[in-house]
């Protein structure tokens, strides 16, 4: 009878099935419900085929069905009946053995001695440049914070708004003149919270100074005042006296212009 050299691997299912037939002669088949009935921890309906294929390739085992339709195992010709079947025993894990504390701290010397040797062959060829020696910081240059960066905290921006300083109208509407000459024409522009200015100028003709710096505010608080009330008033510079303008009322149909033309 033809033999085999194949060998199941020791603990696999092959192996166990293998045994059990050459230690059961009188068992001709086993079923794969009895295998799984026999070794339920490692035999199961999906595992036996892929695990069995191996032996039935080398003839060890054989794969057909009984007389029920049943799937069954039985002896391959490469089996010798009662012979056993080489099984091959687990190869054992060999571990080096630890080496001791004294050969460790040896083997660490070693290698410490080594590295020393190189730091200092290479340190006598390249030499390390001088370095400048450190300034001494002061104490307030110590521990002054670092200045901040434009892209992190950038600087505030100056502002260009400037508020006109508060006028004292009731001494202001002491000053009501009618002599004063009606100067070149403005555009009429400006707001309406000087309207007690332009009501202390009842009649046309009459005026009054005001620092120069208020020109553009009273000349648009002129304009929106004449829209609402129909009293023409309007502010003007004063030619011949360049820090001070001057707020005037003008008759409904008068043409302001310049006191040196008006002259001509």
């Amino acid at each position: 009878m033809s033999t085999s050299t194949y060998t199941p691997e020791a603990g696999s299912l092959a192996a166990v099935v293998c045994t059990y037939l050459r230690d059961n002669p009188s068992v001709t088949e086993l079923t794969i419900a009895k295998m799984c009935s026999l070794w339920p921890g490692k035999a199961k309906t999906s595992n036996i085929n892929p695990c069995l294929a191996t032996p039935m390739t080398h003839n060890l085992l054989t794969r057909a069905r009984n007389s029920a339709g049943e799937l069954v195992y039985r002896r391959g010709r490469c089996f010798d009946g009662p012979v056993k079947p080489v099984v091959q025993p687990p190869q054992p894990v060999i571990t080096p053995p630890a080496p001791s504390p004294a050969a460790e701290l040896a083997q660490l010397v070693a290698k410490r001695d080594v590295a020393a040797a190189i730091a200092e062959a290479v340190a006598a060829r390249h030499p390390a440049p001088e370095q400048p020696a450190a300034q001494a910081l002061t104490p307030s240059a110590a521990s002054a914070p670092a200045p901040a960066t434009s892209r992190t905290t950038p600087p505030a921006r100056p502002t260009t708004v400037q508020r006109l300083p508060e006028l004292n109208v009731a001494e202001l509407v002491k000053q009501v003149r009618s002599d004063r000459p009606v100067p070149t024409k403005f555009s009429p522009r400006g707001q309406s919270r000087y309207d007690q200015i332009f009501d202390a100028l009842r009649e046309p003709g009459q005026s009054l100074l005001l620092p120069r710096e208020y020109l553009g505010a009273i000349k648009q608080a002129a304009s929106k005042y004449s829209k609402r009330t129909g009293r023409k008033v309007n502010a003007f510079a004063i030619p011949d006296q360049p820090s001070k303008c001057g707020v005037w009322r003008l008759a409904a149909d008068a043409k302001p212009t310049s006191p040196n033309r008006s002259a001509a």
